[in-house]
């Protein structure tokens, strides 16, 4: 009678284990991009830099620039975090560097920024807005 219950009580723990781990490889593969919060950006005539929280992994290929709106010289861009940064470390902001389409560029007078903007690292008197310029 022991010896069953024990072997129940090993099933048991097996089976909880293999399905949190089934769980976590599903919520890893399943995120899905959205736009970055931006802590800053700067601009120049063929370049976006763009400041976003990193816990350790995030790389310039994990971003990328969405031109959703072009009309009377004015380009709409978001930029779109493609995977999330899994590592554990204590949050910074990192800096990204993109190059501005030339198409795009040659194109348009004015580049409006759509993601949403905060001013500090944790969220502490956070606010929303969208940025302007060249």
């Amino acid at each position: 009678m022991r010896r069953i219950s024990l072997i129940m009580i090993l099933f048991f723990v097996c089976g909880m284990c293999t399905t949190a781990s089934d769980s976590t490889s599903k919520n890893a593969e399943v995120y899905q991009s959205r736009e970055a919060i931006l802590y800053g950006i700067n601009t120049s005539a063929d370049q976006l830099e763009v400041k976003v929280l990193s816990f350790g992994c995030t790389k310039t290929s994990h971003f990328e620039l969405d031109y959703n709106h072009i009309k009377l010289g004015i380009a709409n861009i978001s930029v779109i975090r493609l995977k999330q940064d899994q590592c554990r470390s204590n949050p910074f902001v990192k800096t990204i560097q993109f190059q501005i389409d030339p198409a795009i560029r040659e194109r348009v007078s004015q580049l409006v920024i759509t993601n949403t903007f905060r001013t500090d690292t944790f969220n502490k008197g956070a606010y929303e807005t969208q940025y302007s310029g060249i």
